[in-house]
């Protein structure tokens, strides 16, 4: 799978920044250290709060992980781009013989929802 990195499973020797002035370390080797230092510090407990830190927040991290489960339950086309009609109204459409929904005119006068 593009984009995973088993070494963020493996244990990295400790991280030397001279090595990485020097351009020793690999783009895999750095990818991995900062997936450690962005697990360490979800794992920090907040001062405020008392709770771990987490990943979510208004800078949310996605680790590889929550990629491969993204892509495992996102449906894919062949061209990369999917069919604009699918994201631009069909989840409010209806079925003849299906649910009923108010009018634009009835949500709008009485403040009622999409279906009755």
């Amino acid at each position: 799978m593009a984009g995973w990195n088993n070494k963020v499973r493996e244990e990295l020797p400790e991280y030397d920044k001279a090595k990485a002035d020097r351009g020793e370390y690999s783009k895999t080797d750095l990818e991995g250290y900062a997936d450690q230092m962005l697990r360490a510090a979800a794992a920090e407990v907040d001062t405020k709060t008392g709770k771990q830190r987490g990943i979510g927040g208004d800078h949310p991290i996605l680790f590889p992980e929550h990629e491969y489960a993204r892509k495992r339950r996102e449906i894919y086309t062949e061209s990369g781009t999917p069919d604009p009609s699918l994201v631009a109204g069909i989840y409010n459409r209806t079925h003849p013989q299906g649910r009923k929904v108010n009018s634009k005119e009835q949500r709008q006068r009485n403040g009622a929802s999409y279906y009755r």
